[in-house]
């Protein structure tokens, strides 16, 4: 029977701690573990003799990866490294947080010493839990808990919540109670430990086949009889989609149940019909080639509208740069930048056509004064002459603003392979990487990066808490990137606490929700924008 160590110092049968979350590592410079001690199988899915040769970076999900760089740092320079949080895939593919501590190995210097302690209590951190793509995760996170067995998923509906206090003139004691009531009741119906309600009065939640709605349904009629007797505001209603599917891969799956969130959400009860997944996911195939469609009429039409994003300087109070976003807008519906982006992601001729789009507006825009401006472009674009020689146009016109290529696509291997990245800077512009798609990054990697910008992930800003205390580590990746020539900006940032936090990164950018809905203009700005009088 194999032994392990916990953080105490005992050494106890793996047999008696098949949940003890303490594992240690032995990485190289590189990463990549050595030796490890600790109950591996339970939390990785692998003996550990199988274990060892695997890198951090292998481990880590993409939102990590920046903070893998991190640990690399640390272990080249053999420095002590204070806590840091990341999430890795577990034994059964899962989301699971770790909390890590490092320190040299006295030993060996080629080598470098980490602490890990799993904590499944952080696998909800990655994302916000009452938004669409949380709900989405909390639904894969179950069936994957839950493998093996029937499982629904149920959208809830208890109609006009604001509407107790607005128009019944309720108190807010009464709301809470009602809410709670709610709440608690869906709980006790849910396999998860939390309910999602992504706008007030919709929830969402991950239940047992056998799972009796219609008593659910009746318990929350009650709830609502005692505030809303005559139904004013309020009514219950549900649909139900059975988590089952006879071909889907995991890709498939997630856009099926992303479909039928969003018809919910969108829609209401009446668009969620689906007898399966697989329903659910050829309406999203039919979805998808109309709304291309729709885009390629615009492109046709020259109909692609434009608005701006700040990317601020929070230290400074002040719009470092403007974010362009690409949008068709409609009478009774639109595409945004996002949708525009997903529908064009295996279809390069049609990205072509949005970023050749992109450049035309860029180049004959006058209102923006000196502004500095950033367009995200797809890396397959690039290939193109045309969309090259529009591009190098727009630097040999003379113009005087700055333009940020935010490049989607690139990963390390192709950087070499496309030798138009280093000819657009030494034309004047300025590129902009995603740390997802490079992954982690070592000090000789940093220095051969071909990037004025990075892109951090939105998971880093999430989660208040955690930011908090990833600070020191996010201050020295700001400080080693600015000795590069590269700055950061921490992206999706939605509340004031995060700006305060990131405030004292040096030289950090921020941008994110927390600044407002998109804008037509500089003038339109909360703040002054820089190059813009």
């Amino acid at each position: 029977m194999a032994q392990i160590l916990t953080k105490s110092g005992e050494i106890i049968d793996t047999a008696e701690a098949s949940n003890d979350p303490f594992v240690q590592f032995l990485i190289d410079i590189g990463g990549r573990i050595v030796s490890s001690q600790g109950n591996i199988e339970t939390w990785f899915g692998m003996p550990a003799d199988e274990f060892h040769g695997t890198s951090l970076s292998e481990l880590c999900l993409p939102d990590s990866q920046i903070l893998v760089s991190e640990i690399l740092y640390k272990a080249a320079m053999q420095e002590t490294m204070e806590e840091l949080v990341l999430f890795i895939a577990g034994a059964k593919r899962e989301v699971l947080g770790c909390r890590i501590l490092g320190n040299p190995f006295p030993r060996d210097t080629r080598y470098y010493h980490l602490e890990v302690t799993m904590d499944p209590a952080l696998e909800r951190a990655a994302n916000v839990p009452d938004t669409k793509a949380g709900l989405v995760d909390n639904v894969i996170r179950a069936m994957e808990h839950n493998e093996g067995e029937d499982l629904g998923m149920t959208f809830v509906s208890v109609g006009d919540v604001q509407g107790l206090t607005d128009e019944l003139g309720i108190s807010q004691t009464e709301l809470d109670t009602f809410r709670e009531q709610v709440n608690s009741r869906l709980l006790q119906a849910s396999i998860a430990d939390e309910i999602n309600e992504v706008d007030p009065g919709k929830y969402g939640l991950v239940h047992e086949a056998t799972e009796d709605i219609n008593s659910l349904t009746t318990d929350l009629r009650s709830y609502i009889g005692d505030v809303d007797p005559l139904e004013r505001v309020l009514s219950v209603g549900t649909a139900t989609v059975p988590l089952s599917s006879d071909r889907l891969d995991e890709a498939e799956i997630r856009s099926a149940i992303s479909h039928a969130v969003d018809e919910f959400f969108e829609a209401g009860l009446e668009a969620v019909i689906f007898d399966t997944l697989d329903d659910s996911h050829a309406a999203w195939i039919d979805k998808q080639a109309n709304r291309k469609e729709l885009l390629a009429e615009a492109l046709n039409k020259n109909a692609l509208t434009v608005a701006y994003r700040v990317v601020v300087d929070p230290a400074a109070w002040e719009a470092e740069h403007l974010l362009a976003e690409f949008r068709v807008d409609l009478e009774d519906d639109g595409l945004g930048v996002t949708e525009i982006v997903a529908l064009t992601k295996d279809d390069p001729t049609l990205r072509k056509q949005v970023d050749l789009e992109q450049c035309r507006d860029i180049a004959k825009r006058s209102d923006l004064g000196a502004a500095a401006v950033a367009m995200q472009i797809g890396i397959r674009s690039l290939l193109d002459p045309k969309l090259l020689r529009s591009l190098l146009n727009i630097a040999q016109s003379g113009m005087k603003r700055t333009v940020i290529l935010r490049i989607e696509g690139l990963t390390p291997d192709l950087i070499p392979r496309i030798p138009a990245l280093q000819t657009l800077r030494r034309s004047g512009f300025k590129l902009a990487l995603f740390s997802s798609e490079i992954g982690a990054i070592t000090a000789e990697r940093l220095g051969n990066l071909p990037a004025d910008y990075l892109l951090l992930d939105p998971a880093l800003v999430r989660d208040t808490e955690m930011l908090g205390r990833s600070i020191p580590s996010l201050k020295g990746l700001s400080e080693r990137c600015a000795r590069a020539g590269i700055k950061v900006i921490f992206n999706g940032v939605t509340n004031g606490e995060a700006v305060k936090l990131l405030a004292g990164v040096p030289g950090a950018l921020v941008e994110g929700p927390y600044y407002g809905e998109p804008i037509h203009g500089p003038e339109a700005a909360a703040m002054p924008v820089r190059g813009f009088a």
